[in-house]
């Protein structure tokens, strides 16, 4: 019986089993004396039952029973037991133990379980809210929290060093955060994040405060966990918490708790589980997951709670070497014995690159432990067979799905993630993440790599930073690296660090490029994370990185073919052969296909080579590349130069060549070194570029290639003649050459008319004839004569007449028609009220005004008021008339089919708003279709210059009202349509004045015999007109145009186009 009655009683004592000890003192576990120990008068070949019951177990210590003393082979002999006082049920007491008082013969117990029926529940951390659900179960045993629901329970308690915290769990959806944890007060946020208190054993929380420690949990059901929660934190708490924040509000993101218990364990057990059994059948079939099962014994009790994916590796053919998962364990309800179920995964099917053979199951040391902590050492368990018939082996083909990025899932990389000023986006469901700024993520993804494993991906950025990476790893830092086989790939960036695999890093420009890499050539072993890192030079958002399609899978040892090619000849003429005429460049398609998906990062400019009769031969460019959905068919375009020593005017046979180890599967099998088919290319015009806007000169380009170099020396101004209508016959000027890549060199020149400017006047089509020894390579050889191509004129635009007033005056531009006003040496006559000027750049200087065109201006000034208006201006005649200075420069204009006229000319002024009435105005532009001046004008009226037209019955007009600046040159543009009444008028390229077809422009139709000349321009001048009542203001005019359109304007909105000087001047 026990004697001591201060911290046990009597009265709990199991009933004693025959042949077995009837009297045993306890000693105080408080530092009393203890009693004289009762002898055991029984056979200790049988076991001792006991049950100890504490008499204050809210404030006392778990329960420990420890035999003090027996000599050693004794049968009857005394014995001494001593407990600290909390209940233990079950004690069994054994002759092994008993004879070895060195081992202090523990034999601990199962703490209690925390009743949550006997807790009072308040909120934690003010995290706890109105729509928290808790609920209890089993008896009190259980915990349900779902919501938003933080609780804590008062449990006041001395952590050691050697305290245990076990405890079940599980959860129906993952959460944010699920939490167990203990505390002293009511707030976790004043956590030390280097030893915390809280474990969070599921979610998708990030936070650093929480321990990682049993984050692991996976599926619905049951789990058991058990942490020393004293390597964290010794001292007294005073709660026990439980954190359940969801993500949505699904109330299946719940959290459940069960069997909790706090307990002590007795460092005096040394002797270590055992394995009882293993059962690891052979496997037969070729599927890709396989359990077994090991069942560990102890001679006290089992720790479920140390059971994970640590435990057990397995080693094999092939090599094999994979840390088994841990999937479930089942205790005997005596807990002496747990049966653990594992599963090691084949990445592509048992018997294909996991070979047939036997493997090897190992335990690792320091991972399976007993209620007390105390570890089995490493140990072979025992062996299976792979025998996979061939019969049984399945090829599964089909494309590795990418990886699905679930945003909650990533976390911070290795210190560099800056939340601040990176900033991370995921979208196209899942298949594409993008980084910007400082951003380092990780993604938690478990593969076990081995020699076969591939990465592929597709990546691009805007603009090139320090950083854009990619990689795999097993912890949260990058800087233990291996410099010699880096697991982290620099794709794009300026840094140099050597930690990064520079095997990837051959990105340049913006598009998507493709990635795949063979990552078992650099690690082999198990991985637990992906991570992205993008470091930028600046704040730039667009030094940016994008990921997507992201697959790891493993290369099929089963796959032997190559891919195999089909070649097309887009828009080929087929006659004994794919003849076709050659262009610019020669463009052809190559199709791709495999049973298992080709590899689109392995299609590039290296894949095909186009051999000439003649032994040249030239690499193909890659100009695009379309896959199907499952990477079985991909279709690649290729381009080459047309001159790949080609001969002119005959009929040139070519091979095309596909390369060794260049195009290849999702399972590395390269086509090798074959012919894949011919073409003839019939040397023909090789160039036709088009002129659609009138100007001065016509520079075309020609394309030269040479398997060795061009000697650009060779070319100058005899190389090509051109012909073409009207007799046109000249040489082209060589104006200038660019190489463009390796072989091909792009050869400006250029051609001139004998009037100074291509219009429609020379509309058609040119030859351009190479002349045989012109052009050479370095080595001497020359090209043979042959047409090169064509030149084609198609502009709409007939240049008329141009003044810049750089001949004087009339100069064979204006009509002798001064009035008197004119002075030549620019200075004042006041016999008049105005007087005009051509002014050289000297005297223009001057006045602050810079020609536009060549070294003169017009310059018009007025002196003083007059009672007439003022009219000094020279005047343009279009037509020869008898009454007028005859001018026959625009016969052909009025002999052929009357078509619009557009007038440009530039105009600066200067007046004295001050002294200007509403009613006054200034114009500087008149247009006539008429000899007696029934006219259409462009004035500026009132004190702010505001731009009108006047003189003709305008109806349905657009204005914008539009106000000419002072002292600046300004561009107007006048399109006139007479025969159907249309005008425009555009300052400096806006369009301010749009008449339609409702309006009047003088053209008197059937009704006048003259009505069709009314049909042409008959009369123009610029330069000043104003009414009498200006006093002070001055004109200069430059670049005064005329030029006919063969078609009518279809877009007012833009100005038109100018023969003499383009978009214009200004």
């Amino acid at each position: 019986m026990l004697t001591d009655t201060s911290h046990f009683s009597t009265n709990n004592i199991a009933s004693v089993i025959p042949n077995t000890a009837q009297d045993i003192n306890a000693i105080n576990p408080y530092g009393l004396s203890p009693h004289s120990p009762s002898s055991l008068g029984a056979d200790l070949s049988n076991s001792v039952a006991l049950n100890v019951i504490a008499n204050n177990p809210a404030t006392l210590q778990p329960a420990s029973v420890v035999v003090n003393s027996l000599p050693s082979g004794s049968r009857s002999s005394t014995a001494s037991l001593s407990t600290n006082g909390q209940a233990v049920t079950g004690l069994t007491a054994t002759k092994d133990s008993l004879t070895n008082p060195q081992l202090a013969a523990s034999v601990p117990q199962l703490a209690p379980i925390v009743n949550f029926s006997q807790k009072s529940f308040t909120g934690y951390s003010n995290q706890d809210t109105s729509k928290a659900v808790y609920q209890i179960t089993d008896n009190g045993s259980t915990l349900q929290l779902a919501g938003q629901a933080w609780k804590k329970i008062d449990f006041a308690y001395n952590v050691t060093a050697n305290t245990v915290l076990e405890f079940d769990f599980r959860s129906d959806a993952i959460g944010n955060t699920q939490v167990i944890g203990f505390d002293n007060d009511n707030s976790y946020w004043n956590v030390n994040v280097n030893n915390p208190t809280g474990f969070k054993l599921y979610g998708y929380d990030q936070w650093v405060g929480w321990s990682q420690t049993l984050n692991n949990y996976k599926g619905t059901d049951w789990r058991t966990y058990s942490v020393k929660i004293g390597t964290n934190y010794t001292g007294a708490i005073n709660y026990l918490f439980f954190a359940n924040t969801p993500m949505t509000s699904n109330p299946l993101e719940n959290s459940l708790f069960r069997n909790i218990r706090v307990y002590e364990t007795n460092t005096s057990d040394t002797v270590a589980p055992t394995v009882a059994s293993l059962n690891a059948p052979a496997i037969t079939t070729s599927s890709k997951d396989y359990l077994f099962k090991v069942t560990y014994a102890d001679n006290t009790v089992m720790n479920p709670g140390s059971l994970d994916s640590k435990d057990i590796r397995v080693t094999g053919a092939n090599g094999f070497n994979q840390l088994a998962q841990f999937v479930s364990a089942t205790s005997s309800s005596d807990r002496t014995t747990v049966e653990a179920t594992y599963k090691i995964t084949s990445n592509v099917g048992w018997g294909i690159n996991d070979k047939n053979g036997v493997y090897t199951i190992a335990l690792e040391g320091n991972q399976v432990s007993d209620y007390n902590y105390t570890f089995m050492a490493a140990r072979t368990l025992g062996t299976f067979n792979i025998n996979v018939p061939a019969s049984s082996i399945v090829a599964d083909t089909t494309l590795a799905t990418p990886i699905n990025i679930n945003p909650y899932l990533l976390s911070g990389y290795s210190n560099q993630d800056n939340p601040t000023s990176g900033k991370f986006q995921v979208t196209d469901s899942g298949s594409t993440l993008q980084l910007s700024g400082q951003t380092w993520k990780k993604l938690d993804f478990a593969y076990n790599v081995t020699a076969n494993t591939v990465l592929s991906f597709d990546f691009r950025s805007d603009v090139m930073g320090v950083d854009h990476a990619i990689g795999f790893d097993n912890d949260n830092s990058y800087w233990n690296v291996n410099f010699n086989n880096p697991t982290g790939f620099l794709l794009y960036g300026s840094d140099t660090w050597p930690g990064w695999s520079q095997q990837l890093k051959n990105y340049s420009g913006t598009d998507w490029k493709s990635y795949s890499i063979n990552i078992g050539k650099n690690y082999t072993g198990a991985i637990q994370y992906l991570f992205f890192a993008n470091s930028p030079k600046t704040t730039n958002p667009l030094e940016n990185s994008f990921f997507r399609n992201i697959r790891v899978y493993d290369i099929n040892s089963l796959d032997t073919a190559a891919p195999t090619t089909t070649l097309s000849f887009p828009n080929a003429t087929t006659s004994g052969g794919n003849t076709l005429n050659a262009n610019n460049e020669y463009v052809f398609t190559v199709t791709y296909n495999d049973a298992w998906g080709i590899a689109l990062t392995t299609v590039d400019s290296n894949d095909i080579n186009v051999l000439s009769s003649n032994g040249n031969s030239q690499k193909a460019t890659l100009v695009s590349a379309t896959a199907s959905s499952d990477r079985k068919t991909v279709t690649a375009t290729y381009k080459i130069l047309d001159n790949i020593g080609w001969s002119a005017n005959q009929a040139n046979q070519y091979t095309i060549q596909a390369q060794s180890n260049q195009v290849g599967d999702l399972n590395y099998n390269f086509i090798t070194l074959q012919n894949i088919g011919n073409f003839t290319v019939q040397y023909t015009n090789t160039t036709t570029q088009q002129l659609l806007k009138s100007q001065s000169e016509f520079n075309f380009n020609v394309n030269y290639y040479s398997p060795i170099a061009l000697n650009v020396n060779s070319l100058d101004n005899q190389d090509l003649l051109v012909t073409g209508p009207n007799g046109f016959q000249g040489f082209a000027n060589f104006v200038s050459v660019q190489q463009n890549g390796s072989n091909q060199w792009v050869a400006t020149y250029k051609i001139t008319d004998s009037d100074g400017i291509w219009d429609a006047k020379n509309n058609g089509n040119y030859t351009i004839n190479l002349q045989a020894n012109q052009v050479s390579d370095i080595s001497g050889a020359a090209l043979s004569s042959g047409p090169m191509g064509n030149l084609v004129i198609n502009t709409q635009e007939t240049a008329m007449w141009f003044s810049g007033f750089e001949n004087g005056f009339p100069g064979n531009e204006w009509l002798n028609y001064s009035n008197g006003t004119l002075v030549a040496n620019g200075q004042p006559d006041y016999n008049y009220s105005s007087n005009w000027s051509i002014l050289n750049q000297t005297q223009a200087s001057q006045d602050g005004v810079a020609p536009l065109s060549g070294n003169s201006v017009y310059k018009g000034w007025i002196n003083y008021q007059s009672a007439d208006s003022h009219r000094p201006y020279p005047v343009l005649h279009v037509d020869p008339s008898s009454t007028y200075f005859p001018d026959t420069t625009f016969n052909s204009y009025l002999n052929g089919t009357p078509v619009p006229v557009v007038n440009r000319f530039y105009a600066w002024a200067d007046w004295d708003p001050s002294s200007i009435t509403s009613s006054d105005w200034l114009s500087f532009l008149t247009l006539g279709n008429n000899v007696n001046w029934n006219v259409v004008t462009m004035s500026l009226t009132g004190p702010q210059g505001k731009l009108e037209m006047a003189h003709a019955p305008f109806t349905d007009v657009l204005s914008t009202p539009t106000y000419m600046p002072q002292h600046q040159w300004v561009r107007f543009t006048t399109y006139v349509d007479f025969q159907h009444n249309l005008l425009y008028v555009w300052m400096n390229g806006q369009l301010t004045f749009k008449m339609t077809q409702g309006g009047n422009l003088n053209y008197t139709g059937g009704t006048d015999p003259n009505a069709a000349q009314t049909a042409y321009l008959r009369r123009a001048h610029w330069g000043l007109y104003a009414n009498g009542n200006f006093s002070n203001a001055t004109v200069y005019n430059d670049a005064i145009q005329l030029w006919t359109v063969q078609q009518p304007i279809t877009d007012p909105t833009q100005e038109p186009w100018s023969p003499y000087d383009g978009n214009g001047l200004n």
